[in-house]
């Protein structure tokens, strides 16, 4: 059973009471918001004089700009998914109560990695993203953690801040600048958004693993996104660990070759089982990408005995789903690679 809170907002500015208290009906769920009702379970003000136990004042300075922010405060212009965040943990905390983890606003993160390079995993990665966003209206975001980021083939780079500018801002806590999260991002036509990539190495690949975990964190509770879709490449990184781990959802893409080793099981595999562990690995769904139909029969064959307790999907084998406009890759979504993706997000 959730509970049910009944969170106050009672501002002196009557116009941003509104707009708040719209944005935390429409985001959150187990809530019920009202306005100035003095018995809410948590009231939020912008008045510091109602400061008290179930109180939360709404400051107009963050902690990076000097102003000392405490577990009951909260910086006004924050993200409302941030806001309710501190809020609900602050609440379970101090009543000793249960409630559903799991909100509707809640980010999902969804991740596909490869053991080896050209299976097509950033294609695939791509294509889920845009199903996800085309027919189930999910605000997403692209991530890459390759080494090379591949997210400005499908998307135009723009020009200023990009990927490695967030990171130096989030590094130097100059949160301000990270906040407005959309001057570092670049879309595609279906409004997929992704960090504006930087000419060389993916410099996500150059941070610690305890940078890249507060920059997740950090884009998940300020960014206004449902999914986030990792594409982890082929690099066996920690960061790619960590991310599977925490992941919501997990794909192992490899080409389709049912004569291939990979077929069979070999040290990498052995490997991602030691990191991940028996049951997350085989938890994992095995995509097999670049599948010709005709072949089904025989392929059957091939896998008896084959990768046991792990799910499986084919992607058909479709060149006429890619083409280029601009300059820009575009994937058909109504083709027959884009058609068996819509299977894919089913698993």
């Amino acid at each position: 059973i959730m509970e049910n809170i009944i969170l106050s907002v009672d501002c002196l500015d009557s116009e941003y009471e509104d707009a708040l208290a719209k944005a935390i009906q429409r985001n959150s769920r187990g809530i019920t918001v009202k306005k100035k009702d003095k018995n809410g379970d948590i009231i939020m003000t912008d008045d510091p004089q109602k400061a008290g136990p179930s109180v939360f004042v709404l400051r107009e300075k963050s902690f990076f700009e000097g102003n000392d922010i405490t577990a009951r405060s909260l910086y006004k212009y924050d993200n409302v998914r941030s806001m309710l965040k501190t809020v609900k943990g602050e609440y379970i905390k101090s009543n000793d109560i249960f409630m559903y983890p799991c909100d509707s606003a809640d980010t999902a993160i969804v991740t596909f990695f490869s053991k080896t390079g050209g299976t097509g995993t950033t294609s695939v990665a791509m294509a889920y993203a845009q199903e996800m966003r085309r027919y189930y209206n999910r605000k997403t975001l692209y991530i890459s953690l390759d080494f090379f980021d591949g997210a400005d083939q499908y998307m135009k780079r723009r020009e200023g801040g990009n990927i490695r500018h967030f990171l130096y801002y989030l590094q130097e806590r100059r949160e301000k600048e990270c906040r407005a999260m959309d001057a570092f991002l670049m879309t595609d036509e279906y409004r997929i958004c992704a960090f504006s990539t930087y000419k060389g190495i993916n410099p996500i690949n150059t941070i610690t693993e305890d940078e890249y975990q507060g920059f997740l964190e950090f884009v998940i509770t300020h960014g206004d996104f449902d999914l986030i879709v990792v594409d982890g490449g082929s690099l066996p990184s920690e960061k790619l660990f960590t991310t599977i781990r925490r992941a919501k959802k997990n794909f192992e893409v490899e080409n389709y070759e049912p004569d291939s080793d990979l077929c069979k099981g070999d040290s990498r595999e052995e490997y991602y089982i030691r990191r991940l562990g028996k049951a997350l690995y085989d938890d994992t769904v095995l995509v097999r990408n670049k599948y010709i139909p005709s072949e089904k029969v025989q392929d059957e064959k091939n896998l008896q005995g084959y990768q046991v307790g792990r799910k499986e999907v084919f992607l058909n084998f479709d060149s006429s789903s890619f083409f280029y406009e601009d300059g820009i890759k575009k994937i058909s979504l109504d083709k027959a690679f884009g058609m068996s993706v819509k299977e894919l997000v089913k698993m």
